[in-house]
């Protein structure tokens, strides 16, 4: 079970190191990502450096990530300008119902497709099933 739990953290901790190594190699400035349409000015630049703690290493830059994400933290999206993880939240309902209704036509189709090719009668039908 720790070896479990050991390789579950080292997925995590891959993931997120993915996530943060994309963000850093993306196209353009993540300043002006966090501008946006608003005023852009040196002095609201180096006021969003700051707070966002654009001004330090990358590599403290990384491991202030990591420990955020420890602690459940998920950011702040810039195009919505709220928290990361009440975005996440309000999509949880609809994508359980869109996980549930393919569930649902999944097991429809595979009863469908039992019913279909049972019996001894059209064994090329039953391949074909169990092709597709």
């Amino acid at each position: 079970m720790l070896r479990r739990v050991a390789a579950g953290l080292l997925v995590l901790w891959i993931a997120a190191t993915a996530a943060y190594l994309a963000l850093l190699a993306a196209p353009g400035d993540i300043v002006d990502s966090i501008v946006g349409e608003g005023p852009d000015t040196p002095e609201i630049r180096a006021e969003i450096m700051r707070e966002w703690g654009l001004d330090r290493p990358a590599l403290v830059q990384y491991l202030d990530y990591l420990w955020r994400l420890a602690g459940g933290d998920l950011g702040r999206s810039y195009l919505l300008q709220r928290p990361v993880a009440e975005v996440i939240g309000e999509q949880v309902g609809p994508t359980f119902t869109l996980a549930a209704a393919a569930a649902a036509l999944g097991v429809l189709l595979a009863l469908l497709a039992a019913l279909t090719t049972a019996g001894p009668r059209r064994p090329w039908l039953r391949r074909g099933v169990s092709t597709v």
